[in-house]
């Protein structure tokens, strides 16, 4: 008995994140405004579909493998836009000379 409530918890849980998932995508929350996704914490819905759900564990990344990704995303992000705004910059002074 005790394990049937908590997979109904667990089933309730999951519907209810669909249930608002579904109701922002619905109603075009991204485009009319996308803030709004700032409201939710990703990381945090998939754990609860992967732990709710039966997910297997084995097939996420560490908390401290998933860190080190996105420093590193980051870190290519910053270099790239510093690329981009050098380039800007020489373009500029390219065209200044002409």
């Amino acid at each position: 008995m005790y394990h049937h409530y908590i997979a109904t918890k667990k089933t309730q849980s999951i519907n209810k994140v669909q249930q608002m998932l579904g109701f922002l995508g619905n109603n075009r929350a991204p485009e009319i405004a996308p803030e709004t996704y700032d409201n939710l914490d990703w990381d945090e819905i998939v754990k609860l579909f992967a732990r709710d759900g039966d997910c297997p564990q084995e097939i996420f990344k560490s908390e401290k493998e998933v860190m080190r990704i996105r420093r590193l995303k980051q870190s290519q992000m910053q270099e790239q836009q510093q690329l981009q705004m050098m380039m800007q910059g020489q373009k500029m002074q390219t065209q200044g000379e002409i």
